[in-house]
């Protein structure tokens, strides 16, 4: 499949090495001389020329010859942005995209030749499914190798352009007192002086640096020329607008794609910090301790403060209601410093043969509004809980009688037979 690309031709010239030849003409050296639509090897021809086939030369660059599309060259504009009437068309979009055609590959029609706007007219040659083949606009360029044509008599540079003479003025001591009148010659003496300033200008401005070219203040130069739509400057004064104007067009297109790799950069930096922010909360978040967690306030046990046979434990009744006895034998949780707030506890859930609820913690964080309490002590429950000395047995089972939701004081019967009451646990 082709590739869909412009080829945006003639806007990396530099003008120093491509002299104008402005007034030139040259004579076809070679037979069946390829016309291609841009100046290089590359570029698709258009069509053929042979000897002795004389071209109007525009400017030299490089080993190409800028020429004025000779006859049978044609150029391509979409039929939607063209009005017709009979052979005339008349645009009806603004930068409308005008392609060079190929009398020899008809379905070559990458090259970007210039621009129309509304209102510009246009002559049509012939139609294809999708554009109307039209005659070459005024400025655009065909090119051919400088190899197979030679300039027709003596080489005249454009800023080297003749002056003609200044028409003769009247002797002295004329009766009369008339102004002179500007001549023809007088006009084309100015335009080429112009046009030498103009071209002197521009080969001093493309010798800066490329991002110091004021190009908009070199294309004004030319547009001020004041040239005769007939006379020969006209066609060399349009290809330089032209020229000009895609090369404006360039720069500007280089800006915005400078702009977007900007934009596109500060996206994927603040892309990368947000998955960055995103993979640190996930190692925060596996780093939190699975398991059971309850919330409660968390206050000192009197019945269990700690000796040598068992760990010192807190109580912490939940929201719930439901007392749970908290003890960390590990360390790794210092349950002191959390005493009167109220927390979640994360760990390891356990029942002890007398039936309540122990929580080996192993994490722990304040919640919101639960700045820490005074609790008033609390006095030793008058007897133990069965099975006080073994409270670091692994976690057994609870007893069928589905604690650990206990009944109140004044119902023993929800307890297990033989268990005693901890005070603490009604608080």
């Amino acid at each position: 499949m082709r590739p869909n690309r412009l080829v945006l031709f003639g806007v990396v010239i530099l003008v120093a090495a491509a002299a104008s030849l402005a007034g030139q003409e040259y004579e076809v050296t070679g037979e069946d001389v390829y016309v291609r639509s841009g100046p290089s090897g590359n570029f698709y021809p258009m069509l053929k020329v042979s000897r002795p086939q004389r071209v109007d030369v525009l400017a030299q660059e490089g080993e190409w010859l800028a020429i004025t599309p000779p006859p049978g060259a044609y150029s391509l504009i979409s039929k939607l942005l063209v009005a017709v009437d009979g052979q005339t068309g008349t645009v009806t979009g603004n930068r409308v995209i005008v392609r060079a055609g190929s009398v020899l590959y008809p379905f070559k029609t990458d090259t970007l030749q210039t621009h129309l706007n509304r209102g510009d007219k246009v002559a049509i040659l012939g139609e294809t499914e999708e554009a109307y083949k039209i005659a070459p606009p005024a400025g655009v360029a065909a090119y051919i190798s400088v190899k197979y044509a030679r300039p027709v008599g003596s080489p005249v540079a454009a800023t080297t352009l003749p002056v003609l003479p200044p028409p003769p003025t009247r002797p002295a001591g004329s009766a009369t007192t008339a102004p002179a009148v500007v001549t023809s010659t007088d006009s084309l003496n100015r335009q080429i002086r112009d046009w030498q300033t103009a071209e002197a200008a521009l080969t001093a401005e493309y010798a800066k640096p490329e991002d110091q070219r004021d190009l908009p203040k070199m294309l004004g130069m030319y547009q001020a020329i004041e040239v005769d739509p007939e006379g020969p400057l006209a066609p060399r004064v349009q290809y330089r607008i032209r020229y000009l104007e895609l090369a404006i067009e360039r720069v500007k297109g280089a800006a915005y794609v400078e702009e977007l790799s900007r934009r596109t950069a500060a996206e994927r930096k603040e892309m990368e910090s947000a998955r960055d922010k995103i993979r640190q909360e996930s190692a925060r978040a596996a780093e939190v301790p699975k398991g059971f967690s309850v919330d409660g306030r968390l206050a000192p046990s009197a019945t269990f403060p700690g000796s040598a046979f068992q760990p010192k434990r807190w109580i912490l009744r939940s929201d719930q209601g439901i007392p749970y006895y908290a003890q960390c034998t590990t360390g790794a949780v210092n349950l002191a410093e959390l005493e009167g707030w109220k927390v979640r506890l994360i760990g390891t859930r356990s029942f002890s043969p007398s039936g309540y609820s122990i929580v080996e913690v192993t994490g722990a964080e304040k919640l919101p509004g639960g700045e820490p309490a005074v609790f008033a002590p609390v006095p030793m429950a008058t007897t133990q809980p069965a099975g006080r000395l073994d409270v670091n047995v692994g976690p057994s089972a609870p007893p069928a009688s589905g604690l650990p939701d206990f009944g109140p004081p004044d119902a023993p019967a929800s307890r297990p037979a033989g268990s005693t009451v901890n005070r603490e646990e009604y608080r």
